[in-house]
């Protein structure tokens, strides 16, 4: 069928909860002309510089960009930064009465320095131990407080070892949601990579899956998805492949997906919006046929973007109109 239901697209009644590491991607704008005579590197003359929400953070833009209600439950610094992380998601009207802001830790920040388009340079600043006691109570607590005010539709866990996803809040959030039966939609990461077990969709891409099973990146699919089945004991595997595009598997089927090509200029940030739209589209009740092309399209458009950006929905659903979902 070709999907062009508005019904289909329309999330203004959908409510997400993301729960994941927040950061903020930093961003340097500037001009190279000339090498500096201290060392052989590049001088970049500063133009501007650009603050943006990253990590979990930057999958509530996606969600919101395509219209969801979002609330982002995680950590920041008590700092400078942790103020502009509760700015920028107010500007981008994401729920923040569940973000934490710890006196334990830094706001993790990620800055690039960029010039005619090319990353020059990352510089990261952050504290990535594992939640402390009293950071995981506050936590537990207001997860606890957020399901019984109003539940979910879904819940987006999105990983980066950066301290709040560990095995204890791991098996806890996800214990909660099955017995309330909200779905789990998972973007795993090496340290936690098989303690998701009990989620409903897990999404590595190909890079973690085959590091995490110790195998070669030409594995079959197939095996992998079978053995990741057997350990999570999941519903559904979405295996990310880049410009190859996206492998299924589920109980009765496995298949890959191609994406349609395209010019890239920048990949970061193209798996969260993929998760993004796994999550929206599965509270839909659609194929997982045809989650995954949706998931393909929103994926590759942002990969044509300078630096983290989500999806920009009138494009997205341009492009949707006149590709045949089956």
């Amino acid at each position: 069928m070709t999907v062009t239901t508005s019904e289909i697209h329309d999330f203004t009644n959908t409510y997400v909860l993301v729960i994941g590491d927040i950061m903020i991607d930093q961003y340097w704008f500037g001009e190279v002309k000339r090498i500096s005579p201290e060392a052989p590197v590049p001088v970049v003359d500063l133009l501007k510089t650009e603050n943006r929400l990253g990590g979990a953070a930057n999958v509530a833009r996606n969600l919101r960009s395509m219209g969801a209600k979002v609330e982002i439950l995680g950590l920041a610094g008590n700092d400078n930064y942790g103020d502009e992380v509760v700015k920028l998601l107010k500007e981008e009207s994401i729920g923040n009465d569940y973000l934490f802001l710890s006196n334990e830790r830094r706001t993790t920040i990620k800055s690039r320095v960029m010039a005619h388009g090319q990353n020059l340079l990352r510089i990261d600043q952050e504290d990535a131990e594992d939640l402390s006691a009293n950071e995981w109570q506050v936590c537990k607590n207001l997860f606890d407080k957020l399901i019984s005010i109003r539940k979910p539709d879904v819940i987006i866990l999105q990983d980066y070892n950066k301290g709040l996803l560990t095995k204890n809040s791991i098996t806890y959030f996800i214990s909660v949601a099955n017995e309330t039966n909200i779905p789990t939609i998972v973007a795993p990461k090496k340290t936690n990579f098989f303690t998701y077990t009990g989620c409903t969709v897990f999404k590595p891409n190909r890079k973690e899956v085959t590091e995490a099973l110790h195998v070669s990146g030409n594995e079959n699919l197939e095996v992998i998805h079978e053995e990741l089945h057997k350990r999570l004991k999941n519903k559904v595997n979405f295996i990310t492949l880049g410009a190859e595009g996206i492998f299924v598997g589920t109980d009765l089927d496995k298949k890959i997906f191609s994406t349609k090509r395209r010019h890239i200029v920048d990949v970061c940030g193209a798996g969260d919006t993929v998760i993004s739209l796994l999550a929206l589209y599965w509270t839909k009740g659609l194929s997982t046929d045809t989650i995954a092309k949706l998931a393909n399209i929103g994926g590759g458009q942002v990969c044509g973007i300078t630096g983290v950006s989500p999806v920009n929905r009138t494009t997205f659903l341009e492009e949707v109109e006149n590709i045949k979902l089956t």
